[in-house]
């Protein structure tokens, strides 16, 4: 039998975070554990403009605010 195909190209930025391949500290991807495995899928990949840590810096970029605990 073949193999499913993969049709999302996860190399492709519309279907990945722009902050995965240099994660905050507190982006789920930062430190991978099994808690935040699913997180990981569904907030870094097709969905990550739903993620709060996404959405709180693109807040931060709009208002020109900063976290001090980043």
């Amino acid at each position: 039998m073949a193999k499913p195909r993969i049709t999302t190209n996860l190399n492709d930025p519309q279907y990945l975070c722009e902050y995965s391949r240099m994660p905050f500290d507190e982006c789920y991807c930062h430190n991978i554990t099994s808690r935040t495995v699913p997180y990981i899928v569904m907030y870094c990949m097709d969905r990550y403009r739903e993620c709060p840590v996404f959405q709180k810096r693109v807040q931060q970029a709009t208002t020109g605010t900063e976290d001090s605990k980043s």
